[in-house]
């Protein structure tokens, strides 16, 4: 889901643009800004440069994202205090 919003940052449509920045926000709010960043740096480094500041912009409106990897919450156990929950 990443490439594809860091995709639409470089669509030709304005209006394409600004949505995916939003769209950006949120997801990153949720995931946080380490899959954005790997999936920069898989592109050419104009294509970095040009991408790089709208992430950091994005990163710093969703603030630093979840402080653990989603990875790990999947495989983390249940505690007692989560189960009574």
């Amino acid at each position: 889901m990443v490439k594809p919003l860091v995709d639409c940052l470089l669509d030709k449509v304005s209006k394409i643009r600004q949505q995916a920045e939003e769209v950006i926000v949120e997801v990153m709010s949720m995931t946080g800004f380490e899959p954005f960043s790997r999936v920069a740096k898989d592109l050419k480094t104009a294509v970095q440069q040009q991408v790089r500041p709208i992430l950091e912009k994005a990163k710093s409106k969703c603030g630093s994202g979840p402080t653990t990897n989603i990875e790990e919450t999947k495989t983390a156990p249940i505690t007692k205090a989560a189960a009574t929950a």
